[in-house]
């Protein structure tokens, strides 16, 4: 009896729908998915048996988009076919790839895929879509505000919204054309935990699962700081670079709250097209036998800064720094008195 093809799922976000958690608990799963039969390939293949390119790492997914059209496709292509090889060795019945930078960009994999001989592998695509004013409001928060993607000053919410564009549909037309009848369309607002949500449609068995949670959305007093440590700096910032440091001076032209709400103040611009676009994605939920995405009044955020936490957040780092300060003196006078006494 021939052995059925093995499943090729891949998840491609959209982001801000719950991907980091997905994508966290099938890593922390790996030993107990392969147990079962299931190959979590990562991001960029980093999880791949077959590592034959330096993309293949967390972190490198620019590097793999840099790559010409053609090169790309060939390179994810051999990777993919040779990892499928060992697959049907090893007994392995399905192989999971997620990521959510392929939701709008995905010509090279999708070339990839195709070109995967079809005896051996069933191909599949995972998307989970949300309100647009939701996804909005989250992912500003995410790329305009914690990480830092574009040069200058931040930019207020609308100003972000408009540059970035809230659309879905296009890059969902771009997959059910590509794989008609194997793609599954999830609502993010209507499922409950897309973790569980997800490992149900890949028939995981969730014993021995343990959930992860990832970016977790910070509370505003650490979101105040960040917004702080990023519109002083005029190149992109990682949410590392946060992290290592804080900045050497706080606003003194606003009070925290009106700082953070004009930020976060202002309508997504482009109403009729997210209408326009909510219709068509409806079409796909409803022929998928799911709940449409609703429209509803828009979400505001009305910020709330608890002085005595954020003093907590400064005098902490204030002491940190200072100690810091303290090392460095010490290990300057220490290198001056030994130049001293050298001469």
């Amino acid at each position: 009896m021939a052995r059925p093809p093995v499943r090729l799922i891949l998840h491609a976000g959209s982001g801000k729908t719950g991907t980091s958690s997905i994508q966290a608990t099938l890593r922390d799963a790996r030993h107990t998915l392969e147990a079962q039969g299931v190959w979590y390939l990562g991001l960029v293949l980093e999880h791949a048996p077959v590592q034959r390119h330096a993309w293949q790492k967390f972190g490198e997914t620019a590097r793999l988009h840099a790559l010409p059209h053609a090169e790309g496709a060939d390179q994810l292509h051999g990777v993919l076919a040779a990892t499928v090889a060992l697959a049907i060795e090893r007994r392995i019945h399905t192989l999971i790839w997620s990521s959510e930078s392929l939701f709008d960009r995905p010509d090279k994999a999708i070339e990839a895929m195709h070109r995967l001989d079809p005896a051996q592998v069933d191909r599949h695509v995972v998307i989970y879509v949300r309100r647009h004013d939701a996804w909005a409001s989250s992912a500003y928060l995410q790329w305009g505000i914690r990480h830092k993607t574009y040069r200058g000053r931040l930019l207020r919410f609308a100003h972000w919204a408009e540059r970035r564009g809230v659309r879905f549909q296009p890059n969902i037309q771009r997959f059910t054309e590509a794989f008609p009848g194997k793609v599954t369309l999830r609502n993010f607002d209507h499922v409950r935990n897309a973790v569980a949500d997800f490992l149900s449609i890949c028939r995981i068995d969730a014993q021995g699962v343990e959930e992860q949670r990832e970016n977790i959305t910070a509370d505003d007093n650490e979101l105040y700081l960040r917004a702080l440590f990023n519109d002083q700096a005029d190149e992109p910032q990682l949410p590392a670079a946060f992290n290592r440091s804080i900045g050497r001076r706080l606003k003194e032209d606003a009070a925290p709250e009106a700082f953070l709400q004009a930020l976060l103040t202002g309508a997504a611009p482009h109403a009729d097209a997210i209408h326009a676009d909510r219709l068509l994605v409806n079409q796909w939920l409803l022929a998928s036998g799911c709940e449409p995405l609703h429209e509803q009044p828009a979400l505001t955020h009305t910020v709330q800064i608890d002085r005595a936490r954020l003093m907590l957040h400064l005098a902490a780092l204030a002491m940190d720094q200072a100690v810091r300060l303290a090392r460095l003196e010490a290990l300057r006078t220490a290198r001056t008195a030994g130049t001293a006494a050298t001469t």
